[in-house]
């Protein structure tokens, strides 16, 4: 059985306080401060990826029911809510290294690195906001300096934008020190370009288009974390002799890659390209071969299934429901074998999101720095011991039919620096 304490504020709560976090509470008194409870299983925002596993793995039985309360492991101080169903988490903070937060460095102001889930009362609040209740005494400046600074992730990725509105299940952490400082930005390289279409070699770290939500966020904000979608209309004004600095054409999306995806993108630049790419893309006529490592060994098939955007963990993934989800299909091949690591060519035959991921995980060989898909649902994730720098994806082939001339385009891109230095890597291990 493992301690757990009954938070003061909610030490004798009645029906009336607890019925928003179990409606079937009755009206008895639910614990008494320094009552145990044991508990086995945990609702678990899959914003939290593998720092949720140290929850999984506490034995017990939950028996409390509306109460908050804490639970002490030697990684983490868990504080949630006990129900009736199952306990669900409120927030997970790192333990703080005996010596204090600053043995090994030194935090802000003594704070230590945390991280909490956004729940339901949070939901709409901005990073800030969110920074500053859960610190008290620091001002709006501080918050606002903390999240400059490089100090606050969301969702496991920086984010400097103090103004950012947070979901529920988003999953905040403040950083003992600052995160370093990000690599100059890459060229970009426009591989195509004319009146109708653009091609782009995206690199890794950058999204490929602005969520809608996003859209209308000034110049200011959007230059916190610019995507493919802002920088190449202002590649394209220069080279047509335009100024950059003047509102630009939009570009036309007609296809998009995960943000640590590299490789090649196409965007439609008139209504006539848009159109004609976008009935290539429907009849699957479109040429787009990733390259990707996985572990152990998978031949050479076809994978076909039906995706879900939640298999049931809020995760996307493959339904065995009749009906239900869209039609998924990957060609796989082999390029080449490793002692451990496979090397394979995956040819989108649809292009469902998160395609090749998805099916890749669920035959048992999930893409290496792959942080969200590690197996099918509900199943325990599989382990990266790969090393690999990022999620190891390329889009190393793109082709198809002008959609105005007719003329037949194709385009190949080599792997970019980290993953053929980490390719390399994994050739080198077996000498």
């Amino acid at each position: 059985m493992n301690p757990v304490t009954v938070l003061p504020e909610t030490t004798g709560a009645t029906k009336r306080q607890q019925r928003r976090t179990d409606p079937s509470i009755g009206g008895e008194r639910l614990g008494q401060r320094g009552d145990l409870v044991e508990f086995d299983r945990f609702i678990v925002p899959h914003a939290l990826g593998l720092a949720a596993l140290p929850l999984l793995l506490q034995p017990g039985k939950a028996t409390g029911r509306g109460s908050r309360v804490t639970i002490d492991t030697p990684l983490f101080r868990i504080e949630m809510n006990i129900c009736r169903a199952s306990p669900t988490l409120l927030r997970l903070r790192r333990s703080i290294p005996s010596g204090g937060p600053d043995a090994e460095g030194g935090g802000h102001g003594g704070m230590s690195a945390t991280t909490w889930v956004i729940g339901a009362e949070e939901v709409g609040a901005t990073l800030a906001a969110a920074l500053r209740s859960h610190l008290p005494g620091q001002s709006w400046n501080q918050v606002r300096r903390l999240i400059e600074t490089r100090r606050a992730k969301v969702n496991g990725e920086l984010c400097l934008d103090a103004v950012r509105r947070l979901k529920e299940g988003d999953a905040v952490e403040l950083l003992a020190r600052p995160a370093a400082k990000p690599r100059q930005q890459e060229a970009l390289v426009l591989r195509h370009l004319d009146e109708h279409l653009v091609v782009v070699e995206k690199p890794t770290g950058l999204n490929s288009v602005r969520h809608p939500a996003e859209r209308q966020w000034t110049a200011r904000r959007k230059a916190l974390s610019p995507t493919l979608e802002d920088l190449v209309p202002r590649i394209i004004a220069g080279r047509e002799g335009r100024s950059p600095r003047a509102p630009q054409p939009r570009l036309r999306v007609v296809q998009r890659l995960d943000k640590e995806t590299s490789g090649l993108i196409v965007f439609a630049r008139s209504v006539a390209a848009e159109r004609g790419l976008g009935r290539q893309f429907h009849r699957h006529t479109v040429v787009r071969r990733y390259l990707t490592v996985v572990p152990g060994f998978l031949p050479a098939q076809r994978i076909a299934s039906f995706l879900v955007r939640d298999r049931g963990d809020g995760r996307r993934g493959s339904t065995a429901v009749e009906g239900v989800g869209k039609e998924a299909v990957t060609h796989v091949e082999v390029e080449e074998r490793l002692p451990g690591y496979t090397v394979l060519a995956c040819r989108l035959e649809t292009g469902r999101t998160h395609q090749i991921r998805i099916h890749l995980a669920e035959l048992g060989h999930p893409v290496c720095g792959d942080k969200v898909y590690r197996g099918r649902a509900f199943a325990p994730p599989a382990a990266d011991a790969s090393g690999a720098p990022r999620l190891a994806l390329h889009a190393a082939e793109l082709g198809f039919t002008h959609p105005v001339t007719g003329e037949a385009m194709h385009w190949t891109m080599p792997l970019p620096a980290d993953l053929a230095a980490f390719l390399q890597r994994l050739r080198d291990a077996t000498c």
